[in-house]
């Protein structure tokens, strides 16, 4: 069922005021701004119950668990930002989603480190669910993994690949609509 926009805005309030009370939350009020958190609530449907799990999620995961692992990166020092490894496309698709393409072919190992290739994507994000996400109930995420190299899979380590699983799954504001699809080009 499709919320009209008073009904929006009520769930935006609902959960702004939760949001005010919440033992871990309250803390972190000054980046929770009305567009990041209409983004948390659009991707969960504006189910404030869930939408609150997801910000617990996102919080505890990023200032706690993987603290080492974010912390030494800031998004004015990412280097691969303004590069080809993240595209937005100028046009939505023909569902009138915003598309983003990661190239991730562009990322050079010996330049730029893992960590900092997986800090940049959750910088991405988070700026793609204020912009899009936040306007648009969908967003299309394409990874070109055409031309990755060997240097590039030898430095993925189990637990690293872990993390980022949890990160991604635990504190975006989404849910996988299909399958990966994979396409071969001749």
């Amino acid at each position: 069922m499709e919320l009209k926009s008073n009904q929006k805005i009520d769930k935006l309030i609902e959960l702004r005021s939760k949001i005010k009370v919440h033992e871990k939350l309250c803390h972190f009020s000054d980046i929770l701004d009305d567009k990041f958190v209409n983004g948390f609530l659009e991707g969960k449907k504006y189910d404030v119950h869930e939408t609150i799990f997801c910000l617990e999620n996102y919080i505890e995961l990023r200032t706690v668990k993987y603290r080492k692992l974010i912390q030494p990166f800031l998004p004015s020092r990412a280097s691969l930002l303004g590069t080809e490894f993240v595209n937005f496309l100028s046009s939505r698709d023909h569902h009138g989603r915003h598309v983003a393409v990661f190239n991730i072919s562009a990322w050079n190992p010996s330049l730029v480190s893992l960590q900092e290739v997986v800090v940049t994507g959750l910088f991405i994000f988070d700026e793609a669910i204020r912009r899009y996400v936040a306007t648009s109930d969908e967003f299309v995420l394409i990874a070109n993994y055409g031309g990755v190299s060997f240097e590039q899979a030898k430095v993925i380590t189990p637990r690293l690949a872990f993390q980022v699983l949890e990160l991604y799954l635990k504190c975006l504001p989404g849910r996988q609509k299909r399958r990966i699809s994979y396409m071969k080009t001749l």
